[in-house]
């Protein structure tokens, strides 16, 4: 793997998402953002490692910024949420992979 493109994607991702966060001008927002965020960037960053989802991302951030400037709150919660379930899914991937890779060197 080319850890310049992993980090190179990760830190697009956690760009994507503080722009998003400072364009709200909602300091509550902002707070419970940061809060959080330092509690699960270590599973953001393992999220934005697979491959596999980095296209579906990039295209569920598109549909995001779409709603948002379109001012479409429904068509904007069902993008955040598809975005949601996306990092989830690829969260539980990345440590099933990480879990068998770590299991097959033990055994070694």
């Amino acid at each position: 793997r080319n850890d310049g493109t992993r980090l190179s994607a990760f830190q697009a991702d956690m760009q994507f998402h503080e722009s998003i966060i400072k364009a709200a001008k909602t300091p509550p927002l902002a707070e419970t953002h940061a809060k959080y965020n330092a509690h699960l960037r270590r599973k953001r960053f393992l999220s934005s490692q697979r491959l596999s989802g980095r296209e579906s991302t990039q295209q569920e951030h598109h549909a995001i910024v779409k709603a948002l400037v379109a001012r479409e709150t429904d068509q904007t919660s069902f993008a955040l949420q598809a975005h949601l379930e996306t990092a989830e899914k690829n969260i539980a991937l990345e440590i099933k992979d990480r879990a068998a890779i770590t299991a097959a060197t033990t055994k070694e």
